[in-house]
């Protein structure tokens, strides 16, 4: 099935970085693909997480969007390939974060050793919050370090609440990445230092 008319407008508006179009886009796919990935998971916190990454990588390379042919078949190919890939990372971290639990009960972890992975999960949340784009960071510094609230960040940027949210949200999921991606890492030096 072709991309519709309606929906190829829509596309072509967000290459050109239209959120409204990236909104309508997904008001239009969000459900049914919400739908695939639960009875892929069974889990809605992760499904949304999933849906989300999905927008997400969307708007990241809406400068690719022209080759889409088949909207419908790229989402859902998207929604199956990271709902598959979420489940083999989750399966793999959940072994990993077992033998790691495992492991600790059987030592004495020190203030030091404590503070020294604090700081270094802390080193890599902060590279991840300089990495995203500059009005999503903006709005997540006011969010979890100014400790506003959304409708106060709403008002300050003149923005709406649901952008606010969105925004927030999307940093989380980009933060959350980052630290998943960097969880070997952080046991290795962990496990250096016990």
């Amino acid at each position: 099935m072709k991309v519709s008319t309606d929906q190829q407008q829509l596309l072509i508006a967000m290459r050109n970085g239209s959120e409204a179009a990236f909104t309508a886009l997904y008001e239009l796919h969000w459900q049914n693909l919400f739908t695939y990935v639960m009875k892929v998971v069974k889990d809605e916190d992760e499904t949304a997480d999933i849906i989300q990454d999905i927008f997400l990588n969307l708007w990241l390379s809406r400068d690719k969007v022209h080759r889409i042919e088949d909207l419908d078949a790229y989402l859902f190919i998207m929604a199956r390939n990271t709902s598959l890939q979420r489940l083999a990372a989750k399966s793999k971290n959940n072994k990993l974060v077992e033998r790691l639990q495992c492991y600790l009960a059987g030592t004495h972890q020190t203030e030091t050793d404590k503070m020294m992975f604090g700081k270094e999960l802390k080193e890599i949340v902060d590279k991840a919050i300089a990495q995203l784009p500059n009005k999503m960071r903006e709005v997540f510094v006011l969010s979890r370090e100014e400790d506003l609230s959304h409708r106060e960040i709403a008002n300050r940027l003149s923005i709406s609440d649901k952008t606010v949210k969105k925004q927030v949200s999307y940093a989380i999921r980009i933060i959350r990445a980052c630290i998943k991606a960097k969880i070997p890492i952080l046991v290795c030096t962990l496990l250096l230092f016990i």
